[in-house]
């Protein structure tokens, strides 16, 4: 346990110096004053105007927090139910500004580590928790509310659910898990949204124990970020 955190610990000092490396040089203040700046449809008259950057764009945090159901599904092997409340936590830095202007797919791509703590419903095994890296396509228009987002990634989950012999699909205590998702982000403010998410997680041992069916959820996730660019 003690080895994953380090782990995690050293992935997210990664991360941050990334965003400071991709941020750049920091804005002077008050470089324009008395302009007002325009960020996303919203804008700023603040003392030192023109001093925060808009989201999505090159360094910009972003810290998000979702909760949902997770119910199995008929892909893949039978067996009994394997259902959670998926509650992960994310921290996210965006890689560079955004490209492919006046498209249609105009947007940024944002590297995430995320941590999953989901309490299993039914109907065997209690948890499954663990890390995990994103990759996020963040579809981000000028002056739009709604920012919709593709993901895809992979982690390492731990969970209880090997320790029923009945059943053929959890083998062992640490799992991989592959998942995508699609989701979107309705800005409230320039540094809130509210998120709805909804994708696949897929959880097996690549043959590293004798029982390995797998589990195929797909499920949906709501909560909010807190972007700080």
């Amino acid at each position: 346990m003690k080895q994953r955190h380090g782990w995690f610990a050293g992935a997210m000092t990664l991360l941050l110096g990334l965003c400071v490396t991709a941020a750049g040089p920091p804005a002077t203040p008050g470089a324009n004053p008395g302009v007002p700046c325009v960020v996303e449809g919203w804008t700023d008259y603040g003392d030192e105007s023109c001093e925060f950057r808009e989201p999505f764009t090159a360094g910009a945090v972003t810290l998000q927090f979702l909760s949902g159901y997770y119910p199995q599904t008929s892909l893949g092997p039978g067996g009994p139910p394997f259902e959670y409340i998926d509650l992960v936590a994310r921290i996210g830095c965006t890689l560079h500004d955004p490209i492919l202007n006046d498209t249609f797919f105009r947007g940024s791509w944002e590297l995430l580590l995320e941590n999953h703590a989901s309490p299993v419903l039914r109907s065997f095994g209690s948890y499954v928790v663990g890390p995990g890296m994103l990759l996020r396509c963040n579809f981000v228009q000028p002056d739009a509310a709604v920012v919709p987002y593709g993901q895809f990634g992979a982690g390492i989950v731990f969970t209880d659910g090997y320790r029923d012999m009945h059943q053929r699909m959890i083998g062992q205590a640490q799992e991989f898990l592959l998942q995508a998702q699609l989701g979107v982000h309705i800005l409230l403010t320039p540094q809130l949204s509210l998120d709805v998410e909804g994708g696949f997680h897929h959880i097996s041992n690549a043959c590293l124990a004798t029982r390995n069916a797998g589990v195929n959820n797909m499920g949906v996730t709501v909560g909010f970020s807190i972007l700080l660019p």
